[in-house]
């Protein structure tokens, strides 16, 4: 039942998805499935840019804090050793290059691609650009390489406002590129990569790109999709146009339990939030660098530093955690930790208690 709702997501309305999401059989779902889900490599390789996006702290930090500079060949093997420690145990991995960069400017990024692969075919593979550098023989790479998913923040649907929000000239460019990649995966017959259209719902108007999804739509293919994203407060590193400000009520966030956030320097934290501040180290969400520790050790021991963090907002305790209080992305995904009868709770283990 839940898989036949996610594939029909993609054919409905951002309030008819949150609908879905909230729906107490599909939190059930996801509470039940959160510990045996993929472990979330997400990973900065890069703080480089070519776009001057409004929405993005980057744009907003002291020139000391960002430094910009590219993931050191160190930290890229401690990354991919213990993404091969959490397959090997039978977990599953999945791997996205996010982060105040844009990933395509990471000059070795096939090469890492490739060395994903040679672990696990199967290790989901996703990237998050601006389409910029989506340009044919990019396109190609992401198709032969079969790389998963590749997610798109075109974020606007003109020219104009693209030019406001992302410092840059570069809209048709985008959309041609979109449209080529869409175009040269279709002819070859490949399902690889599935693209990702996001929009950003700086108005809080999550209908003025229905036009724009209905045309992406006649080149979309299999789990290709659009998906219309409110701006939120990572961490409290954005505040302007906090699409949640006027929400009440908050719950726990269960991404702990299931990212490894890497910086570009290495430093480990326990969501994308890290990102956000460009470098500087959140409190008690950090987690140590990964040349100094392991987050296959760290999380195959109960309780750990991420339990810990989830059970303190669990018990509403946001005293050592004031990212995380300011912070709504969280509402980005549904409520999954409500109370469980007793008789249920040895079956689901430790985490649901």
């Amino acid at each position: 039942m839940i898989s036949y709702l996610k594939a029909l997501l993609k054919y409905t309305s951002q309030e008819t998805r949150v609908r879905i999401s909230n729906s107490l059989l599909f939190r059930i779902h996801e509470r039940i499935n959160l510990p045996s889900a993929p472990i979330a490599f997400r990973c900065e390789l890069t703080t480089h840019c070519n776009n001057r996006c409004e929405m993005c702290t980057r744009t907003h930090l002291d020139a000391h804090l960002i430094n910009a500079h590219s993931m050191d060949e160190k930290i890229v093997g401690r990354i991919i050793e213990e993404m091969k420690k959490f397959k090997d145990s039978g977990r599953k991995v999945t791997f996205s290059v996010m982060g105040l960069g844009e990933p395509l400017l990471f000059k070795n990024i096939f090469d890492v691609f490739a060395r994903i692969k040679d672990i696990s075919r199967d290790i989901p593979i996703t990237v998050v650009t601006n389409g910029i550098l989506l340009n044919d023989a990019t396109a190609q790479q992401l198709i032969a390489g079969e790389i998963d998913n590749v997610t798109i923040s075109l974020n606007t649907n003109n020219a104009l406002e693209y030019k406001q929000q992302m410092g840059t000239d570069n809209y048709n460019l985008v959309c041609a590129n979109i449209t080529s990649l869409l175009e040269k995966r279709n002819n070859l017959r490949k399902t690889r990569p599935s693209v990702i259209i996001q929009y950003l719902a700086y108005d809080g108007n999550m209908h003025r790109f229905d036009h724009d999804i209905k045309t992406w739509r006649t080149l979309m293919r299999g789990e290709d999709k659009c998906y219309i994203h409110p701006i939120v407060n990572g961490g409290g590193n954005f505040i302007d146009g906090n699409a949640f400000g006027k929400e009440k009520g908050s719950y726990p966030c269960p991404l702990p339990l299931q990212y490894v956030a890497v910086n570009v320097n290495g430093d480990i934290h326990p969501c994308d939030a890290c990102y956000y501040a460009g470098g500087k180290r959140m409190g008690r969400l950090f987690l140590g660098n990964i040349l100094e520790c392991s987050p296959f050790d760290m999380m195959a021991s109960k309780p750990n530093p991420r339990t810990e963090i989830v059970d303190l907002m669990r018990r509403n305790d946001y005293r050592d955690l004031p990212a995380c209080k300011v912070c709504n992305s969280y509402k980005l995904a549904s409520n999954i930790f409500f109370k469980i009868p007793k008789p249920m709770r040895a079956r689901l283990g430790y985490f649901w208690l």
